[in-house]
Formats: C-alpha cells, structure tokens, sequence
C-alpha cells in the first residue's frame, strides 16, 4: 500500500471525529505537518525491525523544548505491507496522541521533565517507573481507542488479522499492550475516569501502571 500525504490528510480527518468521540477528548488539527519516511528510516529511528515499520508503524511528534509553538508532526512510512483499515487503525492511535496532548498540556512538559531526567540518571529506578507508567498512559489509551475504533469501524480478519495478532503477541509486556490491558480491566472503559489519570499525580499512576 503506497503512502501519499493526501492519503494521510484524508485519514486524519476521516477518523478524528471517531476518536473524539470515543475518548471524550478534542483534537486540535488546524495546522500539522505529514512526514514520509523510508521502512529503514523508521527502524533505525525507534530500533525496531523493518517488517514492524512496514507493517504497524507511525508516530505523532510536536517539539518539546518549545511546547508553545506545537510544532506537529505525523510520521508514517512512504510503503506500508498493510490494508486500508489497519492504515485507519493505525491513523487512530496516532490522532489519539493529538488529542491527549492539546487536551492536557501539563502533561507535555511532566513526560519531557521525566525522559531528560532520566537521560541523565539511566539507572534510577524511581524515574524509570515513572516513564514506564507514563508511556503506559499514553500508549495504552492510544491503544485502547485504536482497538475500539477497529471493532466498530474497521474490523480487521482473516490471514492479516493473525498476522498482526502474531506480531503484538511477541509485545505483551510492552507499554501499548500492559498499558491497554490495564485501562480496559480496570477502568472498564469508563473515559471520565481514564481522562482523569492524565492530571493524576506521577505517584498514582505509578500504583496503578507499576504492578
């Protein structure tokens, strides 16, 4: 499946609607940037393979050393070895990323205080659980609304299904998986109170995320 950046600009806005209402939460779309890399390019940048990269792969950035300016980035690879819904899926997850960022700013500069801090002390265990539970916040309610967007909207079956399912089975441990795991049994999909992690204190989510 070719990526263009008009494919992706039509997804985007195909599916924010979708994760806004699934998460409760509002998107801020007005000015982004889409960025297409090669597989390999991608692989190198977040050390995984190329068939995750061509496969299941995307990422949404904004600079934050300047969080005032929102510098927004969507990431994909120029060719994917996927079809349309799961490229919606992953679109989701991405959006999602959006969304959580506008809606709670504080966020942004709490999970970049915490990743500089432990840039600079790697072998502390406390910032470490603490990046952990953040990363399973953000990724396992990205991953959350991702996965219900796709039994609503873009059931995925069949071969490429298992293949998919192959692949994330490898990642249970992961902060997309642990973190979606536990947001769906504990909260049960409840969104006021899944929204209300985002300004929990770090101790909380740490008792929640770190068992």
């Amino acid at each position: 499946m070719k990526i263009t950046k008009d494919l992706v600009r039509k997804t985007i806005q195909e599916v924010a609607p979708l994760v806004e209402e699934e998460s409760k939460l509002t998107t801020n779309l007005e000015q982004y940037r889409v960025i297409l890399k090669t597989p390999e390019e991608i692989a190198s940048s977040r050390n995984i393979s190329i068939s995750l990269a061509e496969t299941f792969t995307g990422s949404y950035k904004i600079d934050f050393q300047n969080p005032h300016i929102f510098d927004r980035r969507f990431i994909f690879s120029k060719n994917f070895n996927c079809i349309t819904k799961t490229f919606k899926v992953l679109v989701s997850h991405e959006v999602m990323h959006n969304a959580q960022l506008e809606a709670f700013p504080p966020f942004i500069n709490l999970r970049y205080n915490l990743k500089e801090a432990l840039k600079n002390n790697p072998s502390n265990q406390i910032l470490k659980r603490e990046n952990m539970s953040l990363d399973c916040l953000i990724e396992g309610d990205a991953t959350l609304i991702a996965n219900s967007l796709s039994k609503r909207y873009f059931p995925i079956c069949g071969k490429y299904f298992d293949k998919l399912k192959s692949i994330f089975d490898k990642e249970e441990d992961s902060v997309y998986n642990k973190g979606e795991r536990i947001l769906r049994d504990k909260f049960k999909g409840n969104r006021k109170d899944i929204n209300e992690l985002y300004t929990a204190p770090i101790e909380e989510l740490v008792k929640i995320f770190s068992c």
